[in-house]
């Protein structure tokens, strides 16, 4: 969006620019959300079910 916004001239965006876009956001999200789990949430929530 800040790329696209950023420019002075119109866009056209096509149904398959769409999709493309959808889904490398969708992996880059899922790329970064596995190892936050398993880095992070799993250990604190061993940590604090070992606290309680």
């Amino acid at each position: 969006m800040t790329i696209t916004a950023s420019r002075p001239t119109l866009m056209y965006s096509t149904f398959l620019d769409v999709m493309v876009d959808s889904t490398a956001t969708l992996m880059i999200t899922y790329a970064l959300a596995i190892p936050a789990s398993v880095l992070v949430e799993i250990p604190m929530q061993r940590f604090l079910d070992y606290l309680i």
